[in-house]
Protein backbone atom coordinates (compact mmCIF):
# COMPACT_ATOMS: atom_id res chain seq x y z
CA UNK A 1 0.00 0.00 0.00
CA UNK A 2 1.11 3.60 -0.50
CA UNK A 3 2.78 5.51 2.32
CA UNK A 4 3.62 9.16 2.78
CA UNK A 5 7.40 8.78 2.68
CA UNK A 6 9.60 7.79 -0.26
CA UNK A 7 12.90 7.35 1.61
CA UNK A 8 14.38 3.90 0.94
CA UNK A 9 14.03 1.58 3.94
CA UNK A 10 17.74 0.71 3.93
CA UNK A 11 18.72 4.39 4.43
CA UNK A 12 16.74 4.84 7.66
CA UNK A 13 17.96 4.26 11.24
CA UNK A 14 16.49 1.06 12.73
CA UNK A 15 14.67 2.95 15.52
CA UNK A 16 13.03 5.31 13.05
CA UNK A 17 12.14 2.44 10.76
CA UNK A 18 10.52 0.60 13.67
CA UNK A 19 8.42 3.66 14.55
CA UNK A 20 7.29 4.04 10.94
CA UNK A 21 6.35 0.36 10.70
CA UNK A 22 4.34 0.55 13.94
CA UNK A 23 2.64 3.72 12.73
CA UNK A 24 1.78 2.03 9.44
CA UNK A 25 0.34 -0.99 11.25
CA UNK A 26 -1.71 1.30 13.47
CA UNK A 27 -3.12 3.09 10.43
CA UNK A 28 -4.09 -0.20 8.83
CA UNK A 29 -5.85 -1.35 12.01
CA UNK A 30 -7.76 1.93 12.23
CA UNK A 31 -8.77 1.63 8.59
CA UNK A 32 -10.06 -1.90 9.10
CA UNK A 33 -12.02 -0.87 12.19
CA UNK A 34 -13.67 2.06 10.40
CA UNK A 35 -14.33 0.47 7.01
CA UNK A 36 -17.75 -1.04 7.72
CA UNK A 37 -18.95 2.14 9.39
CA UNK A 38 -17.79 4.24 6.44
CA UNK A 39 -19.50 1.93 3.96
CA UNK A 40 -22.69 2.00 6.03
CA UNK A 41 -22.72 5.81 5.87
CA UNK A 42 -23.72 5.51 2.19
CA UNK A 43 -26.69 3.23 2.93
CA UNK A 44 -29.37 5.91 2.68
CA UNK A 45 -28.15 6.83 -0.80
CA UNK A 46 -28.82 3.33 -2.11
CA UNK A 47 -31.73 1.98 -0.05
CA UNK A 48 -35.09 3.66 -0.50
CA UNK A 49 -38.34 3.34 1.49
CA UNK A 50 -40.42 0.18 1.03
CA UNK A 51 -37.93 -1.52 -1.27
CA UNK A 52 -37.38 -5.27 -1.28
CA UNK A 53 -33.69 -6.11 -1.06
CA UNK A 54 -32.06 -9.47 -1.75
CA UNK A 55 -28.90 -10.55 0.04
CA UNK A 56 -26.91 -13.72 0.55
CA UNK A 57 -24.68 -15.33 3.17
CA UNK A 58 -23.57 -13.77 6.47
CA UNK A 59 -21.60 -10.64 5.63
CA UNK A 60 -21.30 -8.31 8.64
CA UNK A 61 -20.56 -5.46 6.23
CA UNK A 62 -23.96 -6.00 4.62
CA UNK A 63 -25.60 -6.33 8.04
CA UNK A 64 -24.28 -2.96 9.21
CA UNK A 65 -25.23 -1.40 5.88
CA UNK A 66 -28.82 -2.61 6.30
CA UNK A 67 -28.97 -1.61 9.96
CA UNK A 68 -27.84 1.92 9.07
CA UNK A 69 -30.57 2.21 6.45
CA UNK A 70 -33.15 0.80 8.87
CA UNK A 71 -32.63 3.79 11.15
CA UNK A 72 -34.44 5.96 8.58
CA UNK A 73 -36.11 3.56 6.14
CA UNK A 74 -38.68 0.78 6.18
CA UNK A 75 -37.91 -2.07 3.77
CA UNK A 76 -37.96 -5.84 3.35
CA UNK A 77 -34.96 -8.14 3.04
CA UNK A 78 -35.01 -11.54 1.32
CA UNK A 79 -32.05 -13.40 2.80
CA UNK A 80 -30.77 -16.65 1.26
CA UNK A 81 -29.05 -18.86 3.82
CA UNK A 82 -25.93 -19.97 1.89
CA UNK A 83 -25.92 -23.66 2.76
CA UNK A 84 -23.72 -25.55 3.70
CA UNK A 85 -20.82 -23.28 4.70
CA UNK A 86 -22.39 -20.21 6.32
CA UNK A 87 -26.08 -21.01 6.83
CA UNK A 88 -25.71 -21.15 10.63
CA UNK A 89 -24.09 -17.72 10.66
CA UNK A 90 -26.83 -16.44 8.35
CA UNK A 91 -29.52 -17.66 10.77
CA UNK A 92 -27.71 -15.96 13.67
CA UNK A 93 -27.38 -12.77 11.66
CA UNK A 94 -31.14 -12.67 11.15
CA UNK A 95 -32.38 -13.88 14.52
CA UNK A 96 -29.58 -13.11 16.96
CA UNK A 97 -29.56 -16.73 18.14
CA UNK A 98 -26.23 -18.52 17.86
CA UNK A 99 -24.87 -21.92 18.76
CA UNK A 100 -22.40 -21.84 21.64
CA UNK A 101 -20.79 -25.00 20.28
CA UNK A 102 -19.80 -23.27 17.07
CA UNK A 103 -16.48 -21.57 17.69
CA UNK A 104 -16.80 -19.52 14.51
CA UNK A 105 -19.83 -17.62 15.81
CA UNK A 106 -19.12 -14.63 18.02
CA UNK A 107 -21.94 -13.38 20.23
CA UNK A 108 -20.85 -9.75 19.94
CA UNK A 109 -21.28 -9.85 16.16
CA UNK A 110 -24.97 -10.67 16.49
CA UNK A 111 -26.10 -8.56 19.42
CA UNK A 112 -28.46 -6.57 17.20
CA UNK A 113 -29.99 -8.84 14.56
CA UNK A 114 -31.79 -7.45 11.52
CA UNK A 115 -35.25 -8.28 12.86
CA UNK A 116 -34.59 -6.32 16.08
CA UNK A 117 -34.05 -3.18 13.98
CA UNK A 118 -37.57 -3.43 12.56
CA UNK A 119 -36.51 -4.92 9.23
CA UNK A 120 -38.88 -7.46 7.73
CA UNK A 121 -36.64 -10.42 6.89
CA UNK A 122 -37.66 -13.41 4.79
CA UNK A 123 -35.13 -16.21 5.25
CA UNK A 124 -35.17 -18.60 2.30
CA UNK A 125 -33.31 -21.77 1.24
CA UNK A 126 -30.89 -21.47 -1.66
CA UNK A 127 -33.27 -23.45 -3.89
CA UNK A 128 -35.70 -20.49 -3.85
CA UNK A 129 -33.22 -17.87 -5.06
CA UNK A 130 -34.38 -17.80 -8.67
CA UNK A 131 -38.09 -17.97 -7.82
CA UNK A 132 -38.01 -14.99 -5.44
CA UNK A 133 -35.47 -12.83 -7.26
CA UNK A 134 -38.21 -11.26 -9.41
CA UNK A 135 -39.67 -9.67 -6.27
CA UNK A 136 -36.45 -7.81 -5.40
CA UNK A 137 -35.64 -4.20 -6.29
CA UNK A 138 -31.89 -4.68 -5.89
CA UNK A 139 -29.31 -7.19 -4.70
CA UNK A 140 -26.77 -6.27 -2.02
CA UNK A 141 -23.79 -8.57 -1.56
CA UNK A 142 -20.52 -8.74 0.35
CA UNK A 143 -17.17 -9.77 -1.13
CA UNK A 144 -14.11 -11.77 -0.18
CA UNK A 145 -11.98 -10.00 -2.82
CA UNK A 146 -12.47 -7.75 -5.84
CA UNK A 147 -9.97 -8.08 -8.69
CA UNK A 148 -8.62 -5.43 -11.04
CA UNK A 149 -11.02 -6.08 -13.92
CA UNK A 150 -14.10 -5.97 -11.68
CA UNK A 151 -14.47 -9.71 -11.21
CA UNK A 152 -15.49 -10.89 -7.78
CA UNK A 153 -14.54 -13.62 -5.33
CA UNK A 154 -17.35 -14.19 -2.85
CA UNK A 155 -19.18 -16.84 -0.84
CA UNK A 156 -20.06 -19.98 -2.76
CA UNK A 157 -23.51 -19.55 -4.25
CA UNK A 158 -23.02 -15.88 -5.08
CA UNK A 159 -22.75 -16.72 -8.76
CA UNK A 160 -26.24 -18.28 -8.69
CA UNK A 161 -27.58 -15.11 -7.08
CA UNK A 162 -25.88 -12.93 -9.69
CA UNK A 163 -27.16 -15.03 -12.60
CA UNK A 164 -30.71 -14.90 -11.23
CA UNK A 165 -30.48 -11.13 -10.76
CA UNK A 166 -29.23 -10.68 -14.32
CA UNK A 167 -32.09 -12.79 -15.70
CA UNK A 168 -34.67 -10.68 -13.84
CA UNK A 169 -32.78 -7.42 -14.53
CA UNK A 170 -32.27 -6.61 -10.85
CA UNK A 171 -29.36 -4.20 -10.10
CA UNK A 172 -26.44 -5.67 -8.12
CA UNK A 173 -24.52 -3.69 -5.49
CA UNK A 174 -21.38 -5.14 -3.88
CA UNK A 175 -20.08 -3.75 -0.58
CA UNK A 176 -16.33 -3.96 -0.10
CA UNK A 177 -13.60 -2.14 1.76
CA UNK A 178 -10.68 -0.84 -0.27
CA UNK A 179 -8.41 -3.34 1.52
CA UNK A 180 -10.24 -6.10 -0.40
CA UNK A 181 -9.38 -4.56 -3.77
CA UNK A 182 -6.68 -6.62 -5.42
CA UNK A 183 -4.36 -5.69 -8.32
CA UNK A 184 -4.35 -9.31 -9.51
CA UNK A 185 -5.85 -10.15 -12.88
CA UNK A 186 -7.78 -13.44 -13.13
CA UNK A 187 -5.84 -15.21 -15.88
CA UNK A 188 -6.99 -18.49 -14.36
CA UNK A 189 -10.26 -18.00 -12.44
CA UNK A 190 -10.12 -21.52 -10.98
CA UNK A 191 -7.14 -20.61 -8.80
CA UNK A 192 -9.37 -18.28 -6.78
CA UNK A 193 -11.80 -21.05 -5.80
CA UNK A 194 -10.99 -22.65 -2.44
CA UNK A 195 -12.49 -25.89 -1.18
CA UNK A 196 -13.65 -26.69 2.33
CA UNK A 197 -14.75 -29.65 4.42
CA UNK A 198 -16.78 -32.08 2.27
CA UNK A 199 -18.58 -33.35 5.37
CA UNK A 200 -20.65 -30.17 5.26
CA UNK A 201 -22.12 -31.46 1.99
CA UNK A 202 -22.40 -35.18 2.78
CA UNK A 203 -21.24 -36.44 6.19
CA UNK A 204 -18.99 -39.45 6.08
CA UNK A 205 -21.50 -41.53 8.04
CA UNK A 206 -24.05 -41.17 5.22
CA UNK A 207 -22.46 -43.91 3.17
CA UNK A 208 -25.67 -44.69 1.29
CA UNK A 209 -25.74 -41.19 -0.20
CA UNK A 210 -22.14 -41.53 -1.37
CA UNK A 211 -22.76 -44.61 -3.50
CA UNK A 212 -22.10 -43.88 -7.16
CA UNK A 213 -20.21 -40.65 -6.46
CA UNK A 214 -16.64 -40.43 -7.70
CA UNK A 215 -15.83 -37.38 -5.59
CA UNK A 216 -17.53 -34.78 -3.40
CA UNK A 217 -16.35 -31.16 -3.40
CA UNK A 218 -17.35 -28.23 -1.24
CA UNK A 219 -16.24 -24.92 -2.80
CA UNK A 220 -16.01 -22.12 -0.25
CA UNK A 221 -15.91 -19.28 -2.79
CA UNK A 222 -17.40 -18.50 -6.16
CA UNK A 223 -15.71 -16.57 -8.95
CA UNK A 224 -18.03 -14.03 -10.60
CA UNK A 225 -16.90 -12.66 -13.95
CA UNK A 226 -16.30 -8.97 -14.59
CA UNK A 227 -19.23 -6.92 -15.80
CA UNK A 228 -21.88 -8.65 -13.69
CA UNK A 229 -21.87 -6.06 -10.87
CA UNK A 230 -23.55 -2.68 -11.41
CA UNK A 231 -21.92 -0.78 -8.55
CA UNK A 232 -19.24 -1.28 -5.91
CA UNK A 233 -19.74 0.67 -2.68
CA UNK A 234 -16.49 1.10 -0.75
CA UNK A 235 -15.42 3.25 2.17
CA UNK A 236 -14.55 5.84 -0.50
CA UNK A 237 -18.06 5.82 -1.95
CA UNK A 238 -19.69 4.28 -5.00
CA UNK A 239 -17.42 3.06 -7.81
CA UNK A 240 -18.51 1.79 -11.20
CA UNK A 241 -16.87 -1.32 -12.64
CA UNK A 242 -15.23 0.70 -15.40
CA UNK A 243 -13.47 3.01 -12.93
CA UNK A 244 -12.47 0.30 -10.47
CA UNK A 245 -9.01 -0.25 -11.97
CA UNK A 246 -8.11 3.39 -11.29
CA UNK A 247 -9.05 3.13 -7.62
CA UNK A 248 -7.00 -0.06 -7.28
CA UNK A 249 -4.00 1.63 -8.88
CA UNK A 250 -4.27 4.40 -6.29
CA UNK A 251 -4.08 1.85 -3.47
CA UNK A 252 -0.78 0.27 -4.53
CA UNK A 253 2.69 1.35 -5.54
CA UNK A 254 3.77 0.54 -9.08
CA UNK A 255 6.26 -2.07 -7.86
CA UNK A 256 3.43 -3.79 -5.92
CA UNK A 257 1.55 -4.35 -9.17
CA UNK A 258 4.26 -6.73 -10.43
CA UNK A 259 3.28 -9.80 -8.42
Amino acid sequence: MRSGSSTPLTDRPSSKLRDEVLEGISEIIDELDQTDEQIASYALEHIHPYETLFTYSSSLTVQRFLLKAASKRKFTVIHAEAYPNTHRKTHALVTGNFDNEDEDLEAESFQKPLTAAGITVILIPDSSIFALMSRANKVILGAHAVLENGSLVSACGTKAVVKAARFHRVPIIVLTGTYKLSPRYPHDPHEFVEYGDVQRVIPFQDNEMRKGLESVKNPVYDFVEAGEVDLFVTNLGGISTGYLYRVIRDQYRDEDLEL
